[in-house]
């Protein structure tokens, strides 16, 4: 993705550790060397995972979905 505000190299990974009631919570988002259409906009692929207590939760239950898509919005000036 070449958006110079939220790049999202392919491989590019960041691990949010909780806190407060979220403790011991992980959320590792990584973003995936894919493309994804969604509705005719091509779209960077991006899996989130959440683990809590050191196993993976569900989507559902962490309340987000696994894998989230992101329109390219850089645009000539």
């Amino acid at each position: 993705m070449t958006n110079l505000y939220f790049p999202l190299p392919p491989g590019a990974r960041w691990v949010y550790r909780g806190s407060g009631d979220a403790e011991g919570q992980l959320d590792i988002v990584t973003v995936l060397a894919r493309r994804k259409t969604v509705m005719g906009v091509s779209c960077t692929v991006v899996h989130d995972e959440v683990r809590e207590d050191g196993k993976a939760r569900t989507p559902a239950e962490a309340g987000a979905p696994l894998y989230r898509f992101f329109k390219d919005e850089t645009r000539a000036r």
